[in-house]
């Protein structure tokens, strides 16, 4: 029977190539087994998801179109969705779009590191907090993780 806990596959709606890239550099660091899928285009968000279907989802807030915001009520209001972990992330820390993210459901708001050593972090944390555990790394014995903004 397959590990519900095992993180095998993220999405990622991100506009930005390079943050895209650097995402998948620091995964790439922590699972190389995980396979993560970037997508510029929020307008087949649900469709993709169901595709996908991913253990831990990232969106950009500031997506084109529709927004990222827009992008996270469209999963929190599906029925079959709603419990996937969501992660709001942006190069902006705006505290009404922070809170905004909050109050429609998106378990945690990161800004954008600038260097792949900050994200390997942040993403360490996300995945021990969601209680998911990676191929190729053992869980960390300490329990102690700070989110870095640099």
């Amino acid at each position: 029977m397959p590990n519900k806990n095992l993180l095998t596959n993220i999405l990622l709606v991100e506009d930005d190539e390079d943050d895209c890239y650097l995402f998948k550099l620091a995964m790439a660091e922590i699972s190389p087994h995980t396979i993560i899928n970037c997508s510029q285009d929020s307008d087949q968000l649900l469709e993709m998801i169901g595709n996908v279907k991913p253990s831990l989802i990232f969106i950009d807030y500031h997506l084109p179109c529709i927004g990222g915001i827009n992008c996270l009520e469209q999963i929190k209001d599906h029925p079959v969705y709603k419990d996937i972990p969501v992660i709001m992330w942006s190069t902006s820390w705006y505290q009404t779009n922070v809170a905004a993210c909050y109050h429609m459901g998106a378990q945690l708001y990161m800004e954008k590191p600038c260097t792949k050593r900050s994200l390997v972090e942040q993403l360490k944390f996300v995945i021990q907090q969601n209680g998911l555990s990676t191929i190729s790394t053992a869980t960390p014995a300490n329990d102690q993780y700070t989110i870095t903004f640099s």
